[in-house]
């Protein structure tokens, strides 16, 4: 099994996954919304350097997600299992907000894929090839 991509990943136990980084505001905000699906073992990581992951809602979203919440100490510290998509017409001041306040970071998969690969509480995490804000994190 490979143990890294051609760009950038995140490694959780043994599973690889592809990665894009939000590293700005714009980015941050947009997320992953709009989007019809995700490659398989692709997703979206919310990093943060000092502090708290940011609040994940689903605004704009067309498809389910699993959110993998990962520490300062680069341990998966929970998993929000098939997050889903909006109904259409769903007032943003509606949405459902998720947060844990132990994870310093996020890593945003599509739904089912957290179970499907065996990603669970404990599973250590190395972030592989990432610049930016995120260079250096979960080496």
């Amino acid at each position: 099994m490979p143990t890294t991509t051609p760009g950038p990943s995140v490694v959780i136990g043994d599973v690889v996954f592809s990665v894009e980084i939000a590293e700005t505001a714009v980015e941050r905000q947009l997320g992953l919304s709009g989007r019809e699906s995700l490659e398989p073992r692709h997703g979206m990581l919310f990093t943060s350097r000092f502090g708290s992951a940011p609040t994940i809602w689903m605004n704009g979203m067309l498809i389910s997600l699993d959110l993998v919440w990962i520490s300062e100490e680069c341990m998966v510290v929970d998993v929000t299992a098939d997050a889903p998509a909006p109904t259409k017409g769903t007032a943003d001041s509606e949405l459902p907000r998720y947060d844990v306040p132990s994870a310093s970071h996020v890593f945003e998969i599509g739904g089912g894929v957290a179970s499907e690969s065996g990603v669970q509480v404990g599973d250590k995490v190395r972030l592989v090839g990432l610049g930016g804000e995120a260079e250096g994190l979960c080496e």
